[in-house]
C-alpha cells in the first residue's frame, strides 16, 4: 500500500524565518538521535506503524522533517540581467572538500547564483559529520534553505559503513543555496510508493521537494529542488511529480527553476516482474536504441508529460548527455534474474560494464528564457583541472543560464 506524502511545512517571510530560525543546535540534534534510537527497536513499517510509540511520536517525527533550516546572511535580492542554475546530486556530500574546492576554483560552477542540491546529509558519519547545506553555504558565502527528507538509522550502505565514527544527527534531504535573500522556503513531502523503512539503509521518512521564493527584478522567482523515486516505476515518479507541479501552482508565481535528480532512467523497479521485463529490455534492444531512449526518456518517462500540461520546458535546459552512469552487476535488482537467464545476463553486464549511461538530472524552466552558449545549457563531465566529475559524485552536475522573457 502507497504511504501518504508527509504533511508540508513552511517558513513564510525574512521576518518570520528570523523569528523563527531553526539550525542545528544541540537540542534539535539530541531530538533526532532520540527519535532514531527508538525508530531502531521497530523491524519493519508495519510494525512501527501499529505502535503504540508512533501513534504518541509521529508528530515529533513530523516536525524534523518538515522544518526548513534557513541563513540569510546575505540580504540582497538579485537584480542582474542573467542567473547561471546549477543543480547536482552530491551523493550525500560524502567528499565535502572536494565538492567546496570545485565551486571555488571551476569558473562554470564559481559564478552560479542558485544551486539545487539533492542527497545532502546532516550529521552523517559517511560525511564527517558535517552539515554539508550549512557549511558549503557559509564557505561560498551564500545563503542556504535545507528540507530534511529522511532520518537515517544506519551509517548507509556500501563504503559508507567504513566510517570509524557514529552519526551524530542522521538526517538527509535536499538544498538550495543562493546568493540572493530567500524570501521563502517551503518542503512538501511527495506521494510514497517505496518503503525506506524496510530497506537495508533502514530510513524513516520519504521525497520531498524545496521551494523558495526569491525576487528578481520586478518579480518573484520560485526554485524548487526535488529528488523523485528510483526503486519503483515511471508512473510513480509520474505521480510524485504532478503532486510538486499542484503544490508549485499555489505560490502564484509563474517564473519558476524546477532542478533535481528526477531518476528517469524509463526503467520499472521494486518487484521481481518489473526486474524481469526491464532485463529482458536490456538483453534484447539493440544497443544504440537503448542508449537512445535512456537518454532521451521522455516517451518512457510521464513526468514529462506532466511537467509540459505545467507550461515548464526541459529541452532549452539540458544537454543529451548522460548524467550519471550505473553499474548492473551492483544493483540490488539482480538477484530477482532467474539462474535461466544467467548466462544471457552475463553478456549484457559485459556489454555495459563501464557503466549503463543515464539521463537522470534535469532542469526544468518556466515563463524564463535559456541562454544559449558552450556552458549553458551543460552537463559537466570534467572539471576545469581536467579531473572527471564521477570522482566526487555518481552524478554529473547540470548548469544552464536563464533570463528573464
Amino acid at each position: 500500500m502507497l504511504r501518504d506524502a508527509l504533511p508540508s511545512a513552511y517558513v513564510r517571510n525574512s521576518a518570520e524565518m528570523k523569528k523563527e530560525h531553526q539550525t542545528f543546535q544541540d537540542s534539535s540534534i539530541r531530538e533526532v538521535n532520540n527519535l532514531a534510537v527508538n525508530l531502531s527497536r521497530f523491524p519493519n513499517w508495519r510494525a512501527l506503524r501499529d505502535s503504540q510509540w508512533f501513534g504518541a511520536n509521529k508528530h515529533r517525527l513530523d516536525k524534523v522533517l518538515n522544518t526548513v533550516r534557513v541563513e540569510n546572511p546575505c540580504a540582497v535580492q538579485f537584480e542582474q540581467p542573467t542567473l547561471r542554475v546549477v543543480s547536482w546530486n552530491i551523493e550525500k556530500g560524502k567528499r565535502f572538500r572536494e565538492i567546496l574546492h570545485q565551486f571555488e576554483s571551476d569558473d562554470r560552477l564559481a559564478g552560479a547564483d542558485v544551486i539545487a542540491m539533492q542527497e545532502v546529509d546532516g550529521g552523517m558519519a559517511r560525511s564527517e559529520n558535517r552539515f554539508i547545506a550549512a557549511d558549503l553555504a557559509r564557505s561560498l558565502h551564500m545563503n542556504y534553505a535545507y528540507a530534511p527528507a529522511l532520518i537515517e538509522l544506519t551509517k548507509g550502505i556500501g563504503d559508507d559503513l567504513e566510517s570509524n565514527s557514529e552519526n551524530i544527527c542522521g538526517l538527509q534531504g535536499n538544498a538550495v543555496l543562493s546568493r540572493a535573500e530567500i524570501l521563502e522556503a517551503h518542503s512538501v513531502g511527495l506521494p510514497q510508493c517505496f518503503e525506506p523503512f524496510d530497506h537495508s539503509e533502514k530510513r524513516y521518512g520519504g521525497r520531498n521537494a524545496l521551494f523558495c521564493r526569491f525576487h528578481w527584478k520586478d518579480r518573484d522567482l520560485m526554485v524548487v529542488s526535488t529528488h523523485l523515486e528510483v526503486r519503483n516505476t515511471p508512473a510513480c515518479r509520474a505521480r510524485q511529480m504532478k503532486v510538486l507541479l499542484d503544490k508549485l501552482a499555489g505560490f502564484g508565481s509563474s517564473s519558476a527553476v524546477l532542478g533535481g535528480d528526477f531518476n528517469t532512467n524509463t526503467f520499472a523497479r521494486g518487484s521481481r516482474w518489473r526486474t524481469l521485463k526491464s532485463f529482458c529490455r536490456l538483453a534484447w534492444t539493440g544497443e544504440n536504441a537503448l542508449l537512445q531512449s535512456l537518454l532521451n526518456p521522455q516517451d518512457r518517462e510521464p513526468l514529462f508529460h506532466a511537467l509540459e500540461s505545467r507550461g515548464f520546458e526541459w529541452r532549452s535546459g539540458n544537454d543529451d548527455r548522460p548524467s550519471s552512469s550505473t553499474h548492473l552487476q551492483s544493483l540490488e535488482d539482480i538477484r530477482w534474474i532467474p539462474r535461466s537467464l544467467l548466462q544471457r545476463g552475463r553478456r549484457v553486464i559485459e556489454r555495459y560494464k563501464a557503466g549503463l549511461p543515464l539521463r537522470l538530472d534535469w532542469l526544468c524552466v518556466r515563463d524564463l528564457q535559456v541562454v544559449a552558449n558552450e556552458e549553458s545549457p551543460l552537463t559537466l563531465e570534467t572539471f576545469s583541472d581536467g579531473s572527471p566529475t564521477e570522482r566526487i559524485s555518481d552524478h554529473r552536475p547540470i548548469i544552464c543560464t536563464v533570463e528573464m522573457k
